[in-house]
């Protein structure tokens, strides 16, 4: 129970928990009622009686705001309150490192991975001019996933910091000397910061001790610390001058930045070679330098960043993620009415009402595998790329049966391990053609091909692969499962992550014999798999052929949704005779008939009786959902995207004002710029006479069809004009028991317009939100 009494009024925040205080500051979780989340507040009170220090914090809390990296909690939002300035950060769920190191030294993988994902993060904000100036083990969390991300960024806010104002943190065990001795943080200070941090990773004990600063300042400055490996004495020595360096007590002494103590780091794990301008380096270059990669990575990281912690927010965070495709977006909602998950009557017709109902990880790893199959299509080698993709997609599915049967592992985690197992290849095959031919003309001449790949790339298809899902922040378990199983016969699997790994491995390893071995070796093949893995994770000879039949029937319904190009005809019906189904043409007449659908889809819906129609449709949906316990968070999203798709809106956007009418916030947004919009554009509500104004007060339905023009334009408040610069719009207000909450904002594309029947409709629907809104409040 929280102490009313002893905790800050901040705003609308409610605060539910105190995770320190001082006689500067204090961090807090908090609830926040408008948005329905869970946030981190921390507070400022020693800079209440400086205006000027106030509103310099300020403005570089709102510049930070900005600031994005996967490794990093963002600052959502900063505000003054009567004792001082108040920030409010995302909340990671999570064991902070402190609470892990206080378990011992971590595994030395565990530890290189989550210093990676450190530096990379410092590097990042270093690069924006943004300081940390106290990193720490209780500043870094370790989300359920295995990724470390940094909080509390803005404890030194680049203006106040370096105008000397910015205070120290009461644990000084991880500053800087210079920190200690009251001056203000640089990149040098947070690279000394993490080489404490990396210390004590390896040694599972502190590198500096003293039981005041100064003892403390004085044990670093004598620049007598003991190697980690001598520390432990049993230590990998590789890091002992890595950590040595970024400690000096002298800053020139240090590591320049971040970025050339990460590039120490690769070097020191993988050898000189493997970085700078060495192979690994220069094969990544090259991949990134070719025209689509970026755009595919984009949308791959989106989608893998959705984070599903919070349910509340995931929904329109991946539906958003996946809306950006629309071939992506209809041949996944084609995919959730098919047999391959569930058939629910073709009722699923939002990919949020997917995620609803499917799952998230469901929906995430669907949607994964469709960008993988959308995009690595074409080029010299389509027709050995094609092999490989079906292949791996069969894999996946073997992979996501045996998951079931042994248990312990999430089936779908399993499918999206093995589906990016062999992506390593695919991308040589993609993007690197001519290696891809020389290591072809290797194997022919008897080399193995991973002999052959490292011969000619110069690193080996696995490590491709890990710094690839890296750079797309893939989940731990999905970046270690691209290693090959040890040959021989394998042990029992030592916990869940070893176990995944052996399932994965089984699947594409049976994959590869079932598509790549004539059928009468098929058996002895299989026979030998299920010896080699009998121990590892107990299936037998009937377990392996049920994976094989479901893996069978689980692919001809992806492949219903999922078009192959003619060059993966060949290698499907070969996969095909392998398994003994009989081949026609008919398949192929079928997938046809399923990709033109979507098109079709969308061109009935530009039709206003057909847009009327839908949106009736959608009425009748809230309906149902409302007759029973609903969740409200889940109908609005629904709702919006529903709307977003339907009318082809540029962007759509459910608009929640505070309870002193005193600022509007964007509580969900789809469309362009969403996932900057939600939960983060705040539009104050100071206007008289205003479009805002007379929308909330007057309960207006306002059809804007030219704010440019000179009679509207001057009635579009500066703030609203700079964050959405909207041609056409409409604002619908929201009203429960007379008074309005919000409203709906409902962005037109470029000359569309909304007809009256459209309108009709649509504000049917606005009205059935506010009852859904008071249903839920009463």
């Amino acid at each position: 129970m929280v102490d009313r009494k002893a905790v800050p009024e901040i705003e609308r925040f409610r605060i539910t928990r105190t995770l320190g205080t001082s006689a500067r500051d204090g961090l807090y979780v908090a609830h926040d009622p408008l948005l329905d989340r869970q946030v981190a507040i921390r507070t400022l009170t020693n800079v209440a009686a400086d205006a000027s220090t106030r509103q310099a914090l300020l403005e570089d809390a709102r510049r930070l705001s900005r600031f994005r990296h996967p490794n990093i909690a963002p600052i959502f939002e900063a505000g003054d309150y009567a004792e001082g300035v108040y920030l409010v950060f995302e909340y990671v769920e999570g064991e902070t490192l402190e609470q892990i190191l206080a378990r011992g030294p971590l595994p030395i993988d565990r530890a290189l991975a989550l210093m990676r994902e450190l530096l990379d993060a410092a590097a990042a904000a270093h690069e924006q001019g943004i300081l940390h100036g106290a990193l720490q083990p209780a500043n870094v969390t370790v989300n359920p996933e295995g990724h470390a991300r940094i909080t509390g960024l803005g404890m030194a806010l680049p203006d106040v910091a370096a105008r000397g104002e910015s205070h120290l943190p009461d644990t000084p065990y991880y500053l800087a000397p210079e920190r200690l001795a009251n001056e203000a943080a640089t990149e040098g200070s947070d690279v000394f910061s993490l080489g404490a941090l990396f210390f004590e990773m390896l040694t599972g004990e502190r590198a500096f001790a003293g039981d005041s600063p100064a003892a403390i300042r004085q044990a670093m400055q004598a620049g007598a610390l003991e190697p980690p490996s001598g520390r432990t004495g049993n230590g990998d020595e590789r890091f002992d001058a890595l950590v040595l360096r970024a400690t000096r007590p002298d800053p020139a002494e240090r590591f320049a930045s971040a970025r050339e103590f990460r590039e120490a780091l690769v070097v020191a794990v993988e050898g000189e070679g493997q970085t700078g301008d060495g192979s690994q380096d220069f094969i990544l270059r090259r991949i990134r330098r070719k025209p689509d990669f970026p755009g595919i990575s984009s949308h791959i990281r989106e989608i893998t960043q959705c984070s599903d912690d919070t349910m509340k927010r995931s929904v329109a965070e991946l539906s958003n993620a996946v809306l950006k495709d629309y071939a992506t977006t209809q041949k996944l909602l084609r995919l959730a009415n098919s047999p391959f998950y569930s058939n629910f009557g073709g009722n699923i017709r939002t990919v949020s009402r997917a995620i609803v109902l499917l799952g998230f990880e469901q929906v995430r790893t669907a949607a994964l595998g469709l960008v993988l199959f959308e995009n690595l299509k074409g080029g010299r080698h389509s027709g050995r790329l094609m092999e490989a993709l079906v292949g791996t997609l069969f894999s996946a599915m073997l992979a996501r049966d045996l998951a079931e049967q042994v248990g312990g592992v999430e089936s779908e985690r399993a499918f999206v391990c093995a589906l990016f197992h062999d992506i390593g290849r695919m991308l040589v095959l993609y993007y690197l053609p001519e290696e891809a031919d020389e290591i072809r003309i290797r194997v022919g001449q008897g080399t193995g091909e991973g002999s052959a790949a490292r011969q000619v790339l110069g690193i080996s298809y696995e490590a491709l692969a890990r710094s690839v899902l890296e750079d797309w922040n893939f989940p731990r378990e999905i970046v270690t499962s691209v290693e090959r199983a040890p040959s021989g016969t394998l042990p029992a699997a030592r916990d869940a992550d070893q176990r995944l790994h052996r399932i994965v491995t089984l699947a594409s390893e049976m994959g590869q014999c079932i598509t790549q071995a004539d059928r009468d070796q098929q058996g002895a093949l299989l026979t030998d798999l299920r010896r080699r893995y009998e121990r590892a994770l107990g299936v037998d000879a009937r377990g392996m052929q049920r994976a094989i039949k479901s893996g069978r029937e689980h692919m001809d319904h992806f492949l219903t949704v999922v078009k192959l190009p003619p060059e993966g005809r060949e290698p499907l019906n070969r996969l095909k005779a392998n398994l003994g189904v009989q081949i026609d043409d008919s398949d192929a007449a079928d997938i046809e008939a399923a990709e033109g659908s979507g098109e079709a889809a969308a061109a009935a819906t530009a039709d206003p009786a057909a847009q009327a129609a839908a949106l009736m449709e959608t009425l009748t949906d809230m309906l149902d959902s409302m007759v029973g316990g609903f969740e409200l968070n889940t109908l609005m999203q629904t709702t919006l995207e529903t709307l977003y798709q339907t009318l082809g809106l540029r962007r759509v956007m459910l608009m929640l004002a505070d309870r002193e009418h005193r600022v509007l916030v964007a509580h969900t947004a789809f469309g362009k710029d969403a996932e900057t919009l939600s939960g983060r554009l705040r539009l104050a509500l100071a206007g008289k006479g205003d479009i805002l104004s007379l929308a909330l007060e007057q309960k207006k339905d306002l059809v804007i069809t030219d704010s440019h023009e000179a009679s509207i334009s001057r009635y579009i408040p500066d703030e609203f004009r700079q964050a959405l610069d909207a041609r056409s719009f409409l604002l619908l207000p929201l009203a429960v028991r007379d008074r309005c909450i919000g409203l709906l904002y409902l962005e037109l594309p470029a000359g569309a317009a909304v007809e009256p029947t459209v309108l009709r409709a649509l504000k049917a629907v606005r009205n059935q939100m506010a009852l859904a809104i008071r249903q839920a409040r009463d």
